[in-house]
């Protein structure tokens, strides 16, 4: 019967959604009922009337009892504290409508009609009630005051007594067989409801949404996971709806159930359903088929998982594979140059990133240079700089690890520090002008990073390839000197020796000590200019006083009647030893050029030191080569000494040049230097 009542009583279900489905359900019945009686009260006036001319039944009394059923029906649609409470009022008004027709009976001395209409509606009334009841305790209420109020109306009316008795036994048989069918309807609810609370605890533990659907009916029933699955927050709210309307393509739901029906079960297949709100997402169906004993369709049981995520993350793991055997391609080309290379890459971040600028960046003195891009901001091209203070780098190269920013002023950015050989090189960095939607994700993260990897190995190996070729130019240099200078000094000694031999005069021995002192310079020279290009720690250097070493580099140089002036009383961090195979050079190399007289000075400047003499100079087209190894502006010099100069300085980290003097001769200035202003 209820079922029937909500078939045709759809229009009146409340749409509140506040409301639970059972309130809902009695809400919509009450109204129906509230309508029928109003109708069915005014219709029975001319029945009555046309059977019965003399029947007393007064007109205003029928059109009160139906004022007062539409009345209710009124306010079922007031504020929601009514509605919730409108079950209550349709069950009160139940023993106003029954006691009002106990004294409509009782007029007209509870004849047939009367009699009969009387025990319809203490039926209906009985079934009506036990619509809203969960406990038969208000139906005996409802059974027993209306027998009671009936046998009072029946002793104060002029009723004989067989029809009173009929009437009052019909009434009572009624009552009987009223709570025998009701307790067992009761009871096999209660089963039902425990069984479904045992189900709904099983369901409504598991993560995936399961549903029963039933034909003609929609969904009969839906656990918390499938609810929440589809946006709503109680699963009453998705009862008898109609399952196709969560498809994304509710065409597709047709064309589901026809292969359910075939195979008698789906498994894992895949489906883009729609939420509440018109978002979509794709969920995972497993389903089965349920059939009458006739073979048609009794129900469909099924669940569903929401594989959004999972989806989302193959897409992204197949967009990185790409990526990566892209970058690998890039990388492992070996007849690409750097810059081709490097350009290729910042194409495939931009691509794989979904940004429209890629750059890499040198970070020099507080100053961000760019070195390579790729995009269309004016700010990011080649050569193009910026302080630092100004770029995202700076905050790159503060942390330890990759910086990533999808929403700062509506930008995205990712970047990571460059480091070659220990030291701070630049940045790798990808960006766009307006927000992402997203973080980046771990993928993304560590796409940019084996990129930054990778710039910071190639420039390594720019850098270590650029030191072995100066190491080769070195060593050629060597074997240059060690072959020729040391083969004057070598022949001159043989000879010498063989006329030792032949004439014992010692006078000779004098020239073979010269030469032979001549080649322990050469190999001294050669093995300080190796030492000389080695990095120098810090754990290695001092802060020795400047004119003291100066000192002890002069005392070992064969200066003649030159003149050492020192100008500042400073000192340097160095290796002490060094700094003073680096003085005696500039001090021989001054005494060779300057002659036995010249006046040698030594003093401090903004960022270093210097020393200077008034020797004859070093011409300006000439003072980028003096540094060379093996070059010499005299016939007797090995031209390894300001080479040595060179490498040492650079051993330091200082910047060796050579500029003019104050009286016309040498200036040899040393930059980057850490200078102690104070007496040491």
């Amino acid at each position: 019967m209820e079922s029937l009542l909500f078939q045709a009583s759809a229009v009146f279900r409340p749409t509140d959604e506040a409301l639970s489905l059972r309130k809902k359900t009695q809400i919509q019945i009450y109204r129906l009922l509230s309508v029928l009686g109003a109708v069915l009260n005014l219709l029975f006036i001319p029945l009555y009337a046309a059977g019965q001319v003399e029947a007393v039944d007064p007109l205003w009394a029928r059109i009160s009892v139906s004022g007062l059923l539409l009345a209710l029906l009124a306010i079922s649609y007031g504020p929601r504290w009514i509605r919730r409470n409108y079950a209550v009022g349709v069950q009160v008004g139940l023993y106003g409508v029954f006691g009002w027709f106990i004294w409509i009976a009782a007029l007209n001395r509870f004849a047939a009609d009367y009699a009969l209409g009387l025990l319809l509606l203490y039926a209906v009334a009985t079934v009506v009630l036990r619509m809203g009841c969960r406990t038969i305790q208000p139906v005996l209420w409802f059974l027993g005051v209306g027998f009671l109020g009936t046998v009072g109306a029946v002793l104060v009316s002029p009723t004989s007594l067989n029809s009173a008795l009929v009437l009052l036994g019909s009434m009572a048989a009624l009552a009987i067989l009223e709570t025998i069918t009701i307790q067992a309807f009761l009871a096999t609810r209660e089963k039902l409801r425990e069984r479904e609370e045992r189900l709904r605890a099983i369901t409504e533990n598991v993560s995936d949404g399961i549903y029963r659907s039933v034909p003609g009916k929609g969904l009969v029933y839906v656990n918390q996971a499938f609810a929440e699955m589809f946006g709503y927050d109680d699963p009453d709210e998705m009862q008898r709806m109609d399952p196709a309307t969560l498809y994304s393509n509710p065409e597709e739901r047709p064309e589901r159930n026809a292969l359910l029906q075939r195979s008698e079960f789906v498994d894992g297949h895949e489906v883009e359903l729609r939420r509440r709100d018109g978002s979509t997402f794709t969920g995972l169906l497993n389903g089965r088929v349920v059939r009458e004993s006739d073979g048609s369709v009794q129900y469909y049981d099924g669940a569903i998982a929401d594989i959004t995520e999972q989806k989302r993350a193959e897409r992204a793991l197949r967009r990185e594979q790409t990526a990566l055997r892209q970058m690998y391609r890039v990388t492992a080309d070996q007849e690409v140059s750097f810059e081709s290379k490097t350009h290729q890459l910042l194409d495939l971040g931009r691509e794989y990133l979904g940004v429209s600028e890629g750059f890499l960046s040198r970070i020099s003195e507080g100053t961000q240079e760019i070195v390579y891009a790729l995009g269309t901001h004016p700010d990011l091209r080649p050569g193009a700089t910026c302080p630092l203070s100004e770029s995202y780098c700076q905050k790159t190269i503060e942390q330890d690890d990759l910086l990533t920013v999808h929403d700062a002023e509506a930008e995205a950015y990712i970047g990571s520090k460059v480091v070659v050989d220990g030291e701070l090189y630049g940045t790798f960095c990808f960006a766009d002008a307006e927000a992402r939607k997203d973080v980046f994700m771990e993928q993304e993260r560590t796409f940019v990073e084996l990129m930054t990897q990778w710039a910071s190995y190639e420039l390594e190996q720019q850098r270590s390839a650029r030191r072995l070729k100066r190491k080769n130019e070195r060593l050629d240099s060597f074997a240059a000197v060690l072959s020729h200078d040391l083969r004057n000094p070598l022949n001159v000694a043989t000879m010498r020796l063989d006329l030792v031999r032949a004439e014992d005069s010692p006078e000779h021995l004098d020239v073979l000590e010269t030469a032979l002192d001549r080649m322990d310079h050469i190999i001294q020279d050669v093995l300080a200019l190796a030492r000389g290009g080695q990095d120098i720690p810090d754990e290695e250097r001092s802060m020795p006083a400047l004119p003291s070493v100066a000192r002890t580099s002069w005392g070992q140089v064969d200066t003649a009647a030159a003149t050492l002036r020192l100008e500042d009383d400073v000192s340097v961090r160095a290796d002490e030893e060094r700094l003073q195979r680096l003085l005696e050079n500039l001090f021989r190399n001054a005494v060779e050029h300057g002659g036995n007289d010249v006046t040698v000075w030594v003093g401090a400047h903004a960022d270093g030191f210097y020393v200077e003499d008034d020797g004859p100079g070093v011409p300006p087209e000439k003072r980028e080569k003096v540094f060379e190894e093996g070059y010499s502006g005299s016939s007797t010099g090995t031209g390894l000494g300001l080479g040595i100069v060179r490498t040492i300085a650079e051993g330091h980290g200082w910047t060796p040049c050579v500029t003019g003097g104050r009286a016309g001769g040498a200036r040899f200035e040393l930059t980057g230097v850490e200078v102690g202003r104070e007496t040491v």
